[in-house]
């Protein structure tokens, strides 16, 4: 399998945005929200103080990689067509995967929802544009550049193409069902296989292009299909 010719993010700069994204938002920030901020201020307060964290962290990430998005937006312009055809054709192998993944296993097996599933409609139901943003414009470019730009692209450049997708998509999978493996439902631990699945689709979008906007828009398109089917 080919390796990608797009330029690598700095081997710094990875390290940075893995430790600020796991250490920081997903474990301390959210330890801060959940022990301190929603006790002393309630709901209002963690809905508020939550967007300013989200917002800043948007903030961190284009700035710690402004020339390697804009070197990345260049490639997909470059090749606008082939990008975009890019774009429809991930995003429907995405549904495609989706609805096997029911069929073939939620289904037959009865396994419930999966929890983070949950806990997103649970935040939609709170704050309706605060989570629209989160899922449509934090998450998509966060993850993106996590494990597509940080994980996927420097495995991909230097052991091909679906070994790097492979480790990213593992990676990305285990992320989504940590909530039912805290929660012991051990048998939504097989939504592995849905969220896995969809991180190896999300990495070859990048890798058929070498443009990380290509992932980042079939990732944002997909999460507000989803949303607006819960409407």
């Amino acid at each position: 399998m080919r390796s990608m010719r797009s330029k690598v993010l700095t081997k710094k700069k990875r390290k940075l945005l893995l430790l600020i994204y796991f250490v920081g938002y997903l474990f301390l920030f959210r330890w801060f929200l959940s022990g301190y901020v929603y006790p002393h201020f309630g709901q209002n307060g963690y809905l508020l103080v939550s967007a300013l964290i989200d917002g800043a962290m948007l903030v961190f990430f284009v700035f710690t990689a402004d020339d390697w998005l804009k070197e990345q937006w260049k490639i997909f312009c470059q090749r606008m067509l082939h990008s975009s055809a890019c774009c429809i054709f991930y995003l429907l192998l995405l549904f495609g995967t989706s609805v096997l993944f029911s069929i073939l296993i939620a289904m037959p097996l009865h396994l419930g929802q999966a929890e983070n599933q949950i806990n997103n409609e649970t935040m939609m139901q709170l704050d309706r544009i605060g989570f629209l943003f989160d899922a449509v414009v934090m998450a998509p470019f966060a993850e993106e550049i996590i494990f597509r730009g940080c994980i996927f692209h420097p495995i991909a450049e230097k052991k091909g193409i679906w070994i790097g997708a492979l480790v990213s998509g593992l990676f990305f999978g285990a992320m989504h069902i940590a909530a039912s493996a805290t929660s012991g439902n051990w048998m939504n631990l097989l939504y592995l296989i849905d969220y896995g699945s969809s991180g190896i689709i999300l990495a070859y979008a990048f890798g058929r292009t070498d443009s990380i906007w290509t992932s980042i828009i079939v990732h944002a398109c997909f999460n507000l299909i989803g949303i607006c089917a819960l409407l």
